[in-house]
């Protein structure tokens, strides 16, 4: 009798291509498929939330949609290309979200968000493509702090200092 347990289930859904023969190329293979699929819940949740506006319903299509597609590479030859398409399309996604937003409270819980493309890129890309990015999210936080009236510094200085430290 052929029993499916989650161990048994999870492989099969994280497991890496065939293809893939470096261990660490595996292992950020299967990372990117295990994160994918636990943003992918966490993206169904939020979207469900904030389902009655217009705003948090777009982006939580656009981002399940290249999370979803980030999944699929992660079982093929191009993991590395979805790891590249998660970290990028989420730091787009943060950045239009931060200076496209409208109020107080929804650009202070973008800003929050800036983080994730850097500890992703951590766990995803080798070192040189982590410090790109963190460069280039620092900086977007640097130049946001300039631009915006929304925030003040005060609420603009913690994911500053999170983002500096990752």
């Amino acid at each position: 009798m052929n029993t499916l347990t989650f161990p048994i289930v999870w492989d099969r859904l994280t497991n890496p291509h065939p293809s893939l023969q470096d261990e660490t190329e595996r292992f950020r293979a299967r990372t990117l498929a295990g994160l994918s699929l636990a943003m992918i819940l966490v993206v169904i949740i939020i979207t469900i939330m904030n389902i009655s506006s217009q705003r948090g319903l777009a982006s939580g299509l656009a981002l399940g949609m290249i999370v979803g597609l980030a999944y699929w590479l992660s079982r093929t030859p191009w993991a590395r290309i979805g790891a590249l398409l998660l970290v990028a399309g989420e730091m787009l996604l943060n950045f239009a979200l931060l200076n496209f937003g409208t109020s107080a409270a929804g650009t202070a819980g973008a800003l929050a968000f800036t983080m994730l493309p850097v500890l992703l890129s951590t766990v995803l890309l080798p070192a040189v493509f982590t410090i790109l990015v963190g460069a280039l999210t620092v900086a977007s936080v640097a130049i946001f702090n300039f631009t915006t009236s929304l925030l003040t510094a005060e609420q603009i200085v913690a994911p500053f200092i999170a983002i500096v430290l990752v």
